[in-house]
């Protein structure tokens, strides 16, 4: 119904209507040049029409006149209020004429009523309606420029009503006391004399007026059919003033155009409310169905918003007022039932980006109304996380800022995800250069020791393979640390044959660092017992055994001791080769231990120390286990 005119006087009329009317009114006029050679033509009194009449008179009158009142509370028009009051006025003064016609009730008629009473109430009557018409035509216009004030429309209907009931019950008095000194125009309960016809002509004229009036000034369906009900008056005035007997042909005929006038306007009215009420129903059902999509949409849109961690806001500069979505309070930490103001919400700023997020307030313009900023935000509960805040801004033709609308986004796990990206590729690039740095070392050290490409070769892809199972064991263990009985078994398994290793010690993890730098000893110590020592005979054994904290340099760190038996005679060699550099010197220059490496006679004893911040403590040792597994 949006857009469509709801009132009658508002309404403008269809074709079909403009013909229907015009089809009535020519009706009309050919029942009235129809009754025209019965003019004379005497029928015997019905005292009983006369009551009907008026009473179906009085029950559509009023009620038109309700319908009016009922239409000018909602437009608030001066006409309507007008045409209402005439209405109303023709309801109410009926009633007395029906009680005082002689013979309805009384011969002479009720509430005193003498012969001359009913004649002049029916004048006032027909005054009544075409006058109410005129000024319904005349206030049209006024209505555009000065309507009925907004307050309430009971206070002028009041006014109106009373106004009206009182005019009618002093004209009553007025009609029913003054037979001595008002104009006789009854000579009789029956004949008129010729002053009606002197009366009758100034009745036609006011209704003339009235229609010529209204149809002048006519634009919509109330105005159309009350040009039809004008008509029809004037056609019963014209009526009536063609005889000087009261139940003749065209007495009967002119009542009769009377009724037919008191029906038109309250069928189109109840017809018009009648279609006004279902195009409302209709509209009433719209609307639930639209508030229940609406409903849902909004439900829905709330669940994407607490999904994605998105606050939907708009702050009005001027008021500071800031309206934000239903989730806002858990995705900020806020009480469900605080009011979340601007002023609240850049408290909880934290204080080393609020500076960095007001600037990017003021420095907003027409030609820059949008911004992204990411600042940290302090909840209430203590947490703090980390806003991303995409804006815009509204501006006024003079460049003002109007509003500010945007949404605020949780992007925390997007801030831990990157610090650990840029972790990794910082420890990532670390381990990259150690590695690269330990095999230009293994090259050039190999390169020096070696008497041949192949010997080259063995003892690179040797050391470096080393490496590899050290990488391969931190892998496994996502480089939480490995631990050191696991990386003496891989080193010394491929030697390994009947009783001929011993390990023994408590459960210690070494650190990453500490794993490649121990395993490319341990390497080194398992190649020279293998191709010299204990490993390299039958009978021979390697012993390898580690304790905490006994005769260290370090409080809480740990010695490693190897030591061959059972082997071919040792001595000290008369040039120290690679590996035996690397065995001594790795771990003091990587880990900032200490080694000591002597060659006994009854084969290689090597003892090595290792500080205690390269040992993974137990409790983090055991629960990196857990991790591993459980991955």
């Amino acid at each position: 119904m949006e857009g469509q005119p709801i009132l009658l006087s508002d309404s403008p009329p269809s074709d079909q209507q403009e013909r229907l009317a015009l089809v009535v009114v020519v009706l009309l006029v050919l029942a009235y040049f129809a009754a025209a050679p019965f003019w004379s033509i005497h029928l015997a009194p019905l005292n009983s029409f006369i009551p009907v009449v008026d009473t179906i008179l009085f029950l559509t009158d009023t009620t038109t006149a309700a319908l009016l009142f009922a239409q000018f509370a909602v437009g608030r028009s001066r006409a309507l209020l007008a045409l209402a009051s005439g209405y109303l006025f023709t309801g109410l003064l009926i009633v007395p004429h029906g009680l005082t016609f002689p013979g309805a009730f009384t011969p002479t008629g009720l509430l005193g009523a003498n012969l001359q009473s009913t004649v002049y109430l029916y004048i006032i009557w027909h005054l009544g309606l075409p006058s109410a018409a005129i000024a319904y035509a005349l206030l049209r216009n006024t209505d555009i420029e000065q309507p009925v004030s907004s307050g309430s429309a009971g206070v002028p209907i009041i006014k109106s009503i009373a106004i009206v009931g009182f005019t009618v019950c002093a004209l009553v008095w007025l009609v029913t006391g003054g037979e001595n000194w008002l104009p006789t125009v009854m000579i009789d309960a029956m004949h008129s004399n010729t002053s009606w016809h002197y009366t009758a002509p100034f009745l036609i004229a006011l209704s003339t007026a009235s229609i010529v009036l209204v149809w002048h000034r006519r634009r919509s369906v109330l105005d159309l059919w009350l040009s039809v009900v004008l008509c029809a008056w004037l056609i019963e005035t014209v009526l009536l003033s063609t005889t000087a007997y009261r139940f003749s042909l065209v007495w009967y005929a002119g009542r009769s155009y009377g009724l037919l006038s008191g029906v038109f306007v309250l069928l189109v009215l109840l017809s018009q409310t009648t279609t006004v009420h279902a195009k409302l129903a209709r509209s009433v059902l719209d609307l639930r169905r639209h508030k229940a999509a609406l409903e849902q949409s909004e439900a829905r849109l709330q669940e994407a918003l607490t999904a994605g961690a998105v606050v939907a806001f708009e702050w009005n500069p001027h008021t500071n007022v800031s309206r934000r979505s239903a989730n806002a309070p858990q995705i900020l930490g806020f009480e469900p039932q605080e009011v979340i103001t601007a002023s609240s919400f850049l408290a909880q700023i934290h204080p080393h980006d609020r500076d960095i997020f007001k600037a990017h307030i003021r420095e907003l313009r027409p030609d820059r109304p949008s911004f992204a900023v990411t600042f940290r935000f302090m909840r209430t509960d203590g947490r703090v996380v980390w806003l991303e805040e995409t804006a815009t801004a509204d501006f006024d033709a003079t460049g003002q800022l109007l509003r500010l609308k945007g949404l605020d986004r949780d992007v925390s796990v997007r801030r831990r995800v990157e610090e650990h990206q840029r972790v990794l590729m910082a420890e990532l690039d670390h381990r990259v250069k150690n590695v690269l740095t330990r095999v230009v070392v293994i090259v050039t050290q190999a390169r020096g020791t070696s008497h041949s490409i192949g010997e080259f070769i063995a003892t690179v892809s040797a050391r470096i393979q080393s490496l590899v199972d050290a990488h391969a064991l931190l892998t496994r263990r996502r480089w939480l640390g490995v631990g050191l009985r696991e990386l003496v078994s891989h080193q010394l398994a491929p030697y390994r044959v009947a009783d001929n290793t011993t390990i023994g010690g408590p459960d210690v993890t070494l650190t990453a660092q500490a794993t490649e730098a121990v395993a490319m000893t341990m390497h080194e110590l398992v190649t020279n017992a293998a191709k010299y020592g204990a490993l390299s005979s039958h009978g021979g054994h390697v012993a390898v055994n580690w304790e905490l904290g006994l005769d260290c340099n370090q409080s809480g760190a740990l010695r490693i001791e190897w030591r061959e038996t059972g082997g071919p005679a040792v001595a000290t060699p008369a040039q120290s080769g690679f590996g035996t550099s690397l065995i001594s010197e790795l771990i003091p220059h990587e880990l900032g231990g200490a080694v000591n490496l002597e060659f006994e006679a009854v084969g290689v004893h090597c003892t090595i120390d290792i500080p205690e911040d390269q040992i993974v403590p137990l409790e983090l040792a055991r629960q990196a286990t857990i991790d591993v597994d459980e991955g």
